[in-house]
């Protein structure tokens, strides 16, 4: 018998091991599925890997004294637990060491997502995996950000959004290779999303920002409101759906509950127009952890509550684990449930179906000056309508690296 009938075996684990504050009755749970035997090792491994939770997983194993684990499993998983930790310290350190020449240069700078929520969110931020060191940075400090990055030996990334249309562009890859083959990447952002896609008032969030202390270190943070929208925008934002995102929001939602100014929240909200991406995010951590602490229903206290029920149908827990809902089918949610007119559905379908030249040309790599951008145009609706039934995360998991 498992917790979550409509879930397989391995997917209950999955999903226990990532609810880490009921922790007496998760690893009771826990006992009863793994006394099952038939697990299939290698896809609770990979789909872990996937959604960036598998260091919650050796944690919940190495707890249960690896119970009716075998050994050769118990070997790789320690292996890749062994990786993430190697690489945990090297980021980190990549990390202190950046902010430091940052501050030194007088380059002010927010750090985003990664290390900076591994501490600011978790009990233990070894349990928060990551790949890469994210940096937000004002369009005047740009130039400077970039050369220091330069001079501390990294590279910038091939990145056709800022040579080919720079106006829809918020973001730059660099990267540096270490000697055994790892590699650091780091990406300065000067925006938070595109541009065409969402318009967040930057000005002000760096006027709300605030310097915070977390273990002893001193870094600018987002405030806690406009960190929650962001929060929700990264999620949408994202190709696919990964656990680790909602164990953010969640954690988020937990530790400032008390502390929100809900109406701030609420009227930018409404500014920024980010309802389906709040909508969206809250309603799919409710249907993955339920809401024991009333973070989400707080959450969800605004307008269209009828909308959000019908979300919360829909919404099914096992294929967001399995990574179902890509791109494409969250953007055909968000159309059909949550926009109050037929001329909105309308004008959504239409922009969802046939995107700017600029997104097709960053899609398929594509000059969007050459005539091919034509041709690609015309292919796009049938790939994106493909694209709603491949559940192309699925196969992803599949093949995952081990």
């Amino acid at each position: 018998m498992n917790k979550y009938p409509e879930l397989t075996l391995e997917e209950n684990l999955i999903l226990l091991c990532i609810i880490f504050d009921k922790e007496e009755d998760t690893n009771q749970w826990m006992r009863v599925a793994l006394a099952q035997r038939e697990i299939n090792w290698e896809y609770l491994i990979r789909l872990s890997l996937f959604h960036g939770i598998f260091p919650f997983l050796f944690d919940k194993m190495n707890k249960l004294n690896w119970l009716k684990v075998p050994k050769e499993i118990i070997i790789q998983f320690k292996k890749l637990w062994q990786e993430h930790m190697v690489r945990n310290i090297v980021l980190h350190s990549a990390f202190d060491h950046l902010m430091d020449q940052f501050s030194k240069k007088g380059i002010k700078v927010i750090p985003l997502k990664g290390v900076c929520w591994a501490k600011q969110l978790y009990p233990n931020e070894n349990l928060r995996s990551f790949n890469d060191l994210d940096f937000l940075v004002k369009v005047g400090n740009l130039d400077s950000a970039k050369s220091l990055l330069k001079n501390q030996h990294y590279e910038p990334q091939p990145y056709i959004g800022t040579d080919r249309f720079p106006e829809n562009s918020w973001n730059l890859p660099f990267y540096k290779r270490l000697p055994g083959g790892m590699k650091i990447c780091v990406e300065l952002h000067w925006g938070l999303a595109r541009p065409r896609d969402y318009c967040i008032p930057l000005e002000q969030w760096w006027r709300n920002s605030h310097a915070i202390r977390v273990n002893g270190e001193r870094f600018l943070s987002l405030s806690s409101e406009d960190l929650l929208l962001y929060l929700t925008i990264n999620i949408h934002a994202s190709k696919y759906i990964y656990l680790k995102q909602f164990i953010d929001l969640r954690q988020f939602l937990i530790q400032n509950k008390e502390t929100l100014d809900w109406a701030y929240v609420e009227k930018s909200i409404k500014k920024i127009g980010l309802w389906s991406n709040f909508c969206f995010a809250i309603s799919m951590a409710y249907k993955l952890f339920g809401d024991d602490q009333q973070v989400m229903i707080r959450a969800l206290r605004f307008e269209r509550l009828k909308r959000i029920d019908v979300l919360k149908t829909v919404l099914d827990r096992r294929e967001i684990i399995r990574g179902t809902y890509g791109e494409d089918l969250r953007q055909f949610f968000l159309i059909l449930l949550l926009n109050d007119r037929f001329n909105c559905i309308l004008k959504s379908s239409v922009k969802t179906l046939f995107p700017s030249f600029e997104a097709i040309a960053y899609r398929y790599s594509v000059n969007p000056n050459s005539k091919m951008i034509y041709f690609w145009c015309l292919l796009d609706p049938f790939f994106s309508i493909f694209r709603l039934f491949k559940k192309e995360a699925k196969c992803m998991i599949r093949k995952y690296p081990l």
